[in-house]
């Protein structure tokens, strides 16, 4: 299976990749011949290979650390603290379908929710929306968690709320309910 037909499937059947083991090959007479250039990448960035570390750094890693930097600028100064006015500056993940239709997958998310080992899920509302205060125990962070529609969730930062801590929530979202797509929040 190519790498994109595997990626394509995982997605589908919301499945992840933890790590990924890969071979460099060349094409000689429409055959594969392995290079014997190996390495593997995690889910956390963790990456290692046997030789050619200069083509992985200008190929891979460059871009990895391009990616970085842009997620922690996505998630930084969106706590109550670092805007004017102490607003929220909430982001959204965004699902291609009506995923809280179901009574099933909103008692799911809580579920999962409460299993975060990171801090501590506080259930304020459960129906006919969801609204939950998550806790970050490493660094007292906060931010409320809102389902108000069918296909998104909203995640509010309150006045303390590291990057750090919102990546591990929305990591916590992906790896133990559904993964979708993160952005700015768009009032309708």
């Amino acid at each position: 299976m190519d790498l994109e037909s595997a990626f394509g499937e995982a997605r589908e059947r919301n499945d992840w990749f933890r790590l990924v083991f890969f071979d460099i090959v060349t094409e000689e007479n429409g055959q594969l011949l392995s290079t014997e250039v190996q390495g593997k990448l995690s889910k956390y960035s963790h990456f290692v290979c046997n030789a050619r570390f200069d083509l992985f750094e200008r190929v891979l890693l460059r871009k990895m650390v391009q990616l970085g930097a842009e997620r922690l600028k996505f998630f930084s100064n969106r706590d109550r603290q670092s805007t004017k006015e102490h607003t929220p500056v909430p982001l959204q993940i965004a699902y291609s379908q009506d995923i809280f239709k179901s009574k099933d997958q909103t008692k799911r998310l809580i579920t999962a929710m409460q299993k975060f080992r990171h801090g501590t899920c506080t259930v304020l509302h459960a129906n006919p929306y969801i609204h939950l205060t998550m806790v970050d125990n490493k660094d007292f962070s906060s931010a409320d968690l809102w389902v108000l529609s069918q296909d998104q969730i909203l995640l509010v930062p309150q006045i303390r709320t590291s990057a750090v801590a919102l990546k591990r929530i929305v990591n916590h979202i992906f790896e133990n309910f559904r993964e979708g797509k993160i952005s700015e929040y768009k009032n309708a």
